[in-house]
């Protein structure tokens, strides 16, 4: 393997430069050689640190949202607005890390697909709030294994919505939770877990795996108002126990990351799925995953945005490994 080399070629395929030879050759290289998934990843990060100071002048004062498709930009709402963290492609760090987190999924994806995958679901702690305790609203979890995020509810069927499996579902509230802070501006609720990987270490190590995440989501109709459903992940390294405070500096914490949106269809027949993929590197220690809904129209200004009828259910984790 030829570092030098291959460092070009990631340097072109960060820049969108590849030529189809090129890309083939630099695919084959990540697929071949653990070396070079291990400088992809540290290149990438360095990637992203620069594009940081390059662009924190142009992005100050904006918030980037990154639907599914077309990437949209808003001005930041005046005041003391305090953003949902993950939100909060603060600056431009942010923004280079979830393009070049979507950009490295591609790439792990494509392995996956190319050479095919063994996969198997990862246990997650109530996927179909199911149990009979609600989530409580203390914002990111500690701990793996247990729900947590904004003011929500776990209900039965309600206003002509049938859980999209068993007999619960999980209702967005409102965007703030127990540890606001007064005054704050928030238009996202979430709900979050962790899930420890290092229980999985033998079979991430192989620096080609990947997580699939699904949520399935619901929506009443709303006159004048605008929704996305949306998931986000994020995989670090460290304890678990210090999720909430890697989660609020995830620009520079996190070893990968990604986010998709999604629009809420007003339709309570309609369970609307929404699956992220995000690649696990061997160093990662734990992943925190979250959905969430966020209001679009009208754009919040003061206070905290509330939910009038949104649900999330049967949330699945799959991990994948190219074989």
């Amino acid at each position: 393997m030829n570092r030098k080399r291959l460092s070009c070629l990631i340097g072109l395929y960060l820049d969108g430069g590849l030529s189809p030879s090129e890309k083939a050759e630099f695919e084959n290289t990540l697929l071949s050689y653990s070396a070079a998934r291990s400088q992809f990843w540290s290149e990438t990060k360095l990637h992203d640190q620069l594009r940081t100071v390059e662009q924190e002048d142009c992005f100050a004062g904006m918030v980037t949202e990154f639907p599914a498709k077309a990437p949209r930009v808003f001005p930041e709402p005046s005041g003391r607005a305090k953003m949902k963290r993950w939100l909060r492609p603060v600056t431009a760090a942010a923004a280079g890390i979830v393009l070049s987190a979507l950009c490295t999924s591609a790439v792990w994806a494509y392995a996956g697909q190319r050479l095919g995958a063994k996969s198997r679901p990862l246990p997650i702690v109530n996927q179909g709030f199911e149990a009979a305790e609600s989530v409580p609203p203390a914002g990111i979890p500690d701990s793996a294994g247990q729900w947590s995020g904004d003011y929500s509810k776990v209900v039965t069927a309600e206003n002509g919505i049938q859980p999209h499996n068993g007999k619960q579902m999980l209702r967005f509230l409102r965007a703030d939770n127990a540890l606001a802070e007064e005054g704050s501006i928030n238009y996202v609720g979430e709900a979050v877990q962790v899930l420890d990987l290092r229980r999985f270490r033998s079979e991430v190590n192989c620096g080609t795996a990947q997580i699939d995440i699904t949520g399935w989501f619901a929506s009443l109709p709303v006159d004048g108002e605008q929704f996305n459903f949306l998931i986000k992940a994020a995989s670090f390294p460290g304890d678990p126990k210090d999720a909430p405070a890697l989660w609020s500096d995830f620009a520079h914490s996190s070893l990968s990351m990604v986010q998709h949106q999604i629009l809420a269809v007003a339709d309570p027949t309609r369970w609307q799925p929404l699956t992220v993929s995000i690649p696990v590197p061997p160093t990662a220690d734990f992943l925190v995953f979250e959905c969430g809904v966020l209001r679009v129209k009208p754009r919040i200004t003061e206070g905290t945005a509330e939910f009038p009828g949104h649900y999330v259910d049967d949330v699945s984790l799959r991990l994948r490994i190219p074989n």
